[in-house]
């Protein structure tokens, strides 16, 4: 194997670690304000624990997108 063969292996391998752990931090990040809103719902303000849910699912698949356009455009910028 050559050195060009090597980096990218190693790049492919980290690039999918990153994208592995911002996976991760997504999930947690989705779990916390679930907990977060159960703690502060009563009967009053239910409806704001519900937004809050339906919220929380699309900025967890945005957070993820981003990651990737980042790790895309990088992988692009140093093929150039």
């Amino acid at each position: 194997m050559n050195k060009a063969t090597k980096s990218y292996i190693g790049y492919d391998l980290i690039s999918r670690a990153f994208g592995f752990y911002s996976t991760i931090f997504a999930i947690l990040m989705f779990y916390v304000g679930t907990i977060i809103s159960i703690q502060a719902m009563d009967s009053e303000n239910i409806g704001y624990f519900c937004v809050t849910v339906v919220y929380l699912v699309p900025l967890t698949e945005y957070f993820q997108w981003i990651i990737r356009q980042m790790i895309l455009s990088e992988s692009l910028m140093v093929s150039a």
